[in-house]
């Protein structure tokens, strides 16, 4: 019987706290590691990979430490974000750069990817190749999303594409690889593996446009990231440099998106017109 998102979730939290390599010396590598792994989170990118492997008939006992491994490197690449945006706040909780320092985050982030690569590693013999050139691949485009992302707080003018190809590599295609790596736990054929990446891929536009709506207008404040650690980045001088009849006909706005966070875009991307532009660091 295929498991829901709860079951899933509490199978992998089992799994985690099974772990031995979280609890390594000298303690002030691995607490922190520890720390960025407590403070919860959705679990999204590995319950995908499972519900993945399940659409596929797949084994998910077999499939949850590689599964665990996407949350591992999910996490590092939070530690290394919060480090390069010098934000103090994650999940409602202080960074790991504020609660030790940024070079404790740098290298508990590394141990993280390492203790990542060994998760998926546990990959079934027959299949590890292929689980192993995914992992590598959204990997790597995560790196060059993040790159982007940095490289636009410095430049006047961003355009449309190369915006969204930022968060293409910064975000979807950690979601879109997270499906493909449990398709392929399951066994699943390359033909079957397209329209899953794409979806993955698709179905990261509404929530990110959201996110940067309610950072850019300040309609979310319990979003646990501060205004401090953004104010440099050029999200808002993008979307107020689309007119409002762009937005409204705009594609992820009128697709794959429930009826609410619709609602939500189309009464906040307005006010964006009237607010003022964020000011450099």
């Amino acid at each position: 019987m295929a498991k829901d998102n709860r079951q899933l979730r509490e199978d992998l939290n089992r799994v985690m706290e099974q772990q031995e390599m979280f609890h390594g010396a000298p303690d002030t590598l691995y607490e922190p590691v520890r720390y960025i792994m407590s403070l919860g989170g959705k679990r999204l990118r590995p319950v995908l990979a499972l519900m993945a492997c399940q659409l596929f008939k797949g084994d998910t006992e077999k499939a949850l430490l590689p599964a665990l491994g996407l949350e591992v490197f999910h996490n590092f690449t939070l530690l290394h974000d919060d480090v390069m945006d010098r934000a103090d706040m994650r999940r409602g909780k202080p960074t790991v750069n504020v609660k030790w320092n940024s070079n404790v985050a740098i290298l508990s982030g590394d141990v993280m990817f390492a203790m990542a690569c060994r998760l998926i590693c546990q990959a079934p013999d027959e299949r590890k190749g292929a689980v192993l050139e995914a992992f590598n691949d959204l990997a790597v485009g995560v790196c060059e999303g993040q790159q982007y992302d940095m490289d636009f707080e410095t430049q006047e003018k961003v355009s449309m594409a190369e915006y969204m190809e930022m968060i293409r590599l910064k975000t979807a295609v950690l979601i879109a690889g997270a499906l493909k790596v449990g398709a392929l736990l399951a066994g699943a054929s390359e033909e079957e593996l397209q329209p899953l990446y794409e979806y993955g891929t698709k179905s990261v536009w509404p929530s990110s446009c959201r996110t940067i709506c309610w950072i850019s207008t300040g309609t979310r404040p319990s979003l646990a990231r501060s205004w401090a650690a953004i104010s440099g980045k050029t999200r808002r001088p993008i979307f107020i440099s689309r007119p409002w009849s762009f937005w409204r006909k705009w594609t992820p706005l009128r697709s794959n998106m429930s009826s609410p966070h619709r609602r939500c875009l189309l009464g906040i991307l307005p006010r964006l017109k009237r607010s003022k532009p964020c000011t450099k660091r």
